[in-house]
């Protein structure tokens, strides 16, 4: 049985975040459709004490890792920690490293007999070393979880012409910005760090601005999303040099379509984005005069839920356990 063998669960590291919560959310899913038990790790603030437990092999989640386990990683590294053994499978959310440390990542997951890599990107551009081994390294893509599953027919009442609840895109934001300085009566709402936490304000040319509240929560953050008529959305690589050029498409725009807003959106042309069908979305955006149109376009229209709906059909996280359950025999 896989349930006696297997359990599921996350670095749990001392990283607070609303981005994080989805990830609990895959555990949950996963867990109930493979019978698995979501195992909490031990809360490793040092990366050294990682570091000394890959060494001698100790898993925190069981002595001298009897327990197998699908552990979602935050990032990909070129230490060899806890998650390097035969009893886990890693499944890596984000991976920036340069190609110069190809070889140290083949290494340090040298014990690992499978491992599951979320971007299609670096999927594809892994496949071209040396050191990779196609029944391994499998594409294992990120997901919207199944309790956000919509039909079609949702309505939401839109209070906001725009949310931007998360990154900001700074190109994007600076057309954001002119768009707001032509049309006064437009409404955004952006979020924006005090005293170390995130607050969102409501911001309006005539009116002015209004810190409206601050969460973690989930089921609040896409509250706020449902509230917005339109959602920005873009690939961190074209903005953050942290990320080496790489651009994976994350959730987030899942959530947005779940949401029912109009996406307008920033990208390059990759294997991530032709993986993910982005074109069939909307188009890329890098200049104002596109973007003040499909904001013209996107206000006085209504977003087609119908096909949405659709389209996230196939991006639940439930959508997986066929695949995943391959590996865990």
């Amino acid at each position: 049985m896989i349930s006696n063998e297997w359990s599921i669960n996350s670095e749990r590291l001392n990283r607070p975040g609303r981005e994080h919560n989805i990830i609990y959310e895959w555990e949950d899913v996963l867990s109930l459709e493979l019978g698995l038990k979501v195992v909490n790790r031990m809360n490793l603030k040092m990366e050294f004490i990682d570091k000394v437990l890959g060494h001698l092999r100790i898993n925190p989640l069981g002595h001298f890792q009897r327990r197998k386990a699908i552990v979602f990683k935050l990032s990909a590294n070129t230490y060899s920690d806890w998650t390097n053994s035969s009893k886990i499978i890693p499944w890596i959310i984000d991976f920036y490293l340069p190609s110069y440390k190809y070889d140290n990542f083949f290494k340090v997951t040298s014990r690992n007999h499978v491992v599951f890599i979320s971007s299609r990107e670096v999927y594809e551009l892994l496949t071209k070393h040396k050191l990779f081994d196609k029944e391994k390294y499998i594409h294992m893509p990120l997901t919207m979880p199944d309790k956000y599953r919509i039909n079609g027919n949702e309505h939401f009442d839109k209070k906001y012409d725009l949310v931007m609840p998360g990154r900001s895109d700074s190109m994007l934001m600076s057309f954001v910005e002119h768009y707001a300085d032509e049309h006064p009566d437009f409404t955004y709402v952006a979020r924006e760090h005090i005293d170390g936490k995130c607050a969102y304000s409501v911001n309006n040319r005539m009116l002015g601005k209004k810190r409206i509240y601050s969460f973690n929560s989930q089921d609040a953050y896409l509250d706020l999303v449902k509230s917005g008529k339109i959602g920005l959305w873009s690939t961190r690589g074209l903005d953050f040099l942290e990320c080496n050029g790489y651009n994976q498409v994350t959730p987030r725009l899942l959530e947005l379509m779940t949401c029912g807003c109009h996406v307008i959106v920033r990208y390059p042309d990759n294997a991530d984005t032709r993986y993910w069908r982005v074109n069939e979305i909307s188009p890329s955006i890098n200049d104002y005069e596109s973007f003040r149109l499909r904001m013209d376009v996107c206000l006085s229209s209504e977003v087609d839920m119908k096909s949405y709906a659709r389209y996230l059909n196939s991006h639940y996280t439930s959508n997986l356990v066929f695949e995943i359950k391959k590996y865990l025999y």
